[in-house]
């Protein structure tokens, strides 16, 4: 209680923000996509993230990364009442912040034939970072340039890797290469710390989405893609939790969807998996991680779980966010969106 008390109470008081059931139906009611940005500039868990954000003159893509700097801005507020031990542990998220961004460069870099991306809304966040010079990444016009620009920081080794490796990698190579390095790098980094239990509780909630993810991607590539056992591997995730190694080898070795079901059939997974449907695996994937989140915030009030519970929760609140806002965009019911997303069930 002496280490979090004081987050802790901090972290109700911003629990209390978090968007209800109502005001999610109020949202997905919306006429318009500018009626949302309105709607959000005045509520205090966005207000601020979205002050500079002109409602009649917004595109998609800078409304979304406004609304990530919500998070961020979250996540800054947390760390002004925690010890260098616990700010040590905070820190393992700004990997994702700063791969989220390297991957829109990236992005652009692909999709240069197209109307250029402005990504001046991520100065603010990253202009000051100690792995990388923002000026340069940003400018950055090629995967040459890129690798140039993040030298000497830990972000540049799997982009280099597969820029050396890979016969002329393409946008999905990059964004999978990425994904897997941040996964991998959270595991590492939460594994050295030295708090025993809230070391813990960071493995148990990440250690199921790694897991899941790996199942997941499996699913999809036996499912939707022809793609060789070997070829599976190198996009899995290098993790393990409830999954044994054999285990995930197995699956990428599956001959079919069903023998790779078989298989997990037969892992600690089998009792929240429906196997018989199995591209409800993202839903399980959710509701997993949710559950552990809610489970320890709850049994450990004075814990590092509040703060990653209240994290997931903001982060899950976003994504709603956007694909409530696309919705509305094409026009659908407001009960069509909600359903979609499970909210109120």
């Amino acid at each position: 209680m002496s280490r979090y008390g004081a987050v802790a109470t901090r972290i109700r008081g911003m629990r209390s923000h978090l968007l209800s059931t109502e005001e999610y139906s109020r949202i997905a009611s919306c006429e318009n996509v500018h009626d949302i940005a309105v709607y959000l500039k005045s509520h205090p868990s966005y207000s601020s993230a979205l002050s500079e954000l002109d409602p009649d003159n917004m595109r998609r893509a800078r409304f979304e990364r406004l609304l990530l700097n919500a998070l961020l801005e979250d996540i800054k507020k947390i760390s002004h009442f925690l010890d260098r031990d616990q700010k040590k542990m905070l820190s393992v998220y700004d990997t994702f912040f700063e791969l989220r961004f390297i991957n829109n460069v990236v992005r652009q870099i692909f999709n240069s034939f197209t109307d250029p991306v402005d990504l001046s809304v991520y100065r603010a966040m990253y202009s000051g970072s100690k792995n990388f010079n923002f000026n340069a990444v940003v400018s950055a016009a090629s995967i040459e340039e890129l690798i140039r620009a993040l030298e000497g920081s830990k972000y540049s080794e799997p982009i280099e890797h597969l820029y050396k490796t890979l016969d002329d990698p393409g946008l999905f190579d990059y964004e999978t290469a990425l994904n897997r390095f941040y996964f991998s790098d959270f595991w590492e980094q939460v594994n050295r710390f030295n708090s025993g239990y809230d070391r813990q509780v960071l493995l148990e909630v990440h250690g199921v989405e790694i897991d899941m993810l790996n199942m997941i991607w499996i699913y999809r590539a036996k499912t939707y893609y022809n793609i060789s056992p070997q070829e599976i591997s190198r996009f899995l995730i290098p993790a393990y939790h409830d999954l044994k190694p054999r285990e995930v080898s197995a699956m990428a070795a599956a001959q079919s969807t069903g023998e790779l079901m078989n298989i997990i059939g037969r892992t600690k997974y089998r009792r929240y998996i429906n196997t018989a449907n199995p591209s409800s695996m993202e839903d399980t994937r959710d509701f997993l991680i949710d559950s552990i989140n809610d489970k320890n915030r709850k049994k450990y009030p004075y814990s590092f779980a509040v703060i990653e519970s209240y994290i997931f929760n903001k982060r899950t609140e976003i994504e709603h966010l956007i694909r409530i806002t696309e919705s509305v965009r094409y026009g659908y019911d407001p009960g069509t969106i909600l359903k979609g997303l499970k909210i109120g069930n």
